[in-house]
């Protein structure tokens, strides 16, 4: 179809050998086709302003177009479609057409979205268990295995430009009267808040993770601040 563009405005001008094929694909009956408005509207609300940033770029720079975009048809089907078109000029500068065809790309672009899903659902379940191998399940903070891999590359990190690395060790005063006095479940609470109370005191970037029971680990690569627990 050929659409026309003159003072700001623009709309179907006549039809073109796709036309047909075009209807089709829209779910419109045989016969004209709609008013530019009413095309545009035919799109997703969410895709209309690829349509419309297009079409005014092709006008703007006198060049051809070519978008993807989805449509709703009238029963509410909603289908994946190419746009593209080159302008058709005319004498008169403020007059131009636009021919264009509309190509159903549905399957394509589904199969597009699965692809693209599926791989975001792997990359989070990827990051999801890398987290949870890697993560103190009671206190949330870095387990022995992040805490000796992140403490080896800040190691080979300060060889390389020649900057400290401070390392701290600590433990939890009496924990085990704790534990004989008030029970596990309070000693588990102990250990959760310590580790809250030593994350939170240190910069980002440095490490504080639980090596084994009511051990505890801080490495810093300028020297370590005083935790306060």
């Amino acid at each position: 179809m050929q659409i026309l563009g003159t003072g700001g405005s623009m709309w179907i001008l006549k039809r073109s050998a796709g036309l047909a094929a075009c209807l089709v694909i829209f779910g419109l009956p045989e016969g004209s086709p709609p008013p530019l408005e009413a095309a545009i509207n035919a799109y997703h609300p969410e895709d209309r302003h690829i349509v419309t940033e297009n079409l005014e770029k092709a006008i703007e720079d006198r060049q051809g177009f070519e978008f993807k975009a989805r449509i709703i048809r009238p029963d509410g089907e909603v289908r994946h479609v190419r746009s593209r078109g080159e302008l058709d000029h005319h004498s008169d500068r403020d007059r131009m057409g636009l021919f264009g065809i509309v190509q159903d790309v549905t399957q394509q672009g589904t199969h597009e979205l699965s692809i693209t899903e599926a791989r975001s659902r792997a990359e989070e379940a990827a990051l999801s268990a890398k987290i949870l191998a890697e993560t103190d399940q009671l206190t949330q903070i870095p387990n022995r295995r992040r805490v000796t891999a992140d403490l080896t590359n800040a190691v080979m990190t300060s060889r390389s430009d020649g900057n400290a690395v401070s390392v701290a060790l600590f433990d939890i005063d009496h924990f085990k009267r704790v534990n004989d006095t008030f029970g596990h479940r309070m000693g588990d609470e102990v250990l959760k808040r310590v580790a809250e109370t030593a994350t939170a005191a240190v910069r980002a970037g440095d490490i504080v993770g639980r090596l084994v029971g009511r051990n505890l680990l801080s490495s810093c690569r300028t020297p370590p601040l005083k935790l306060q627990c």
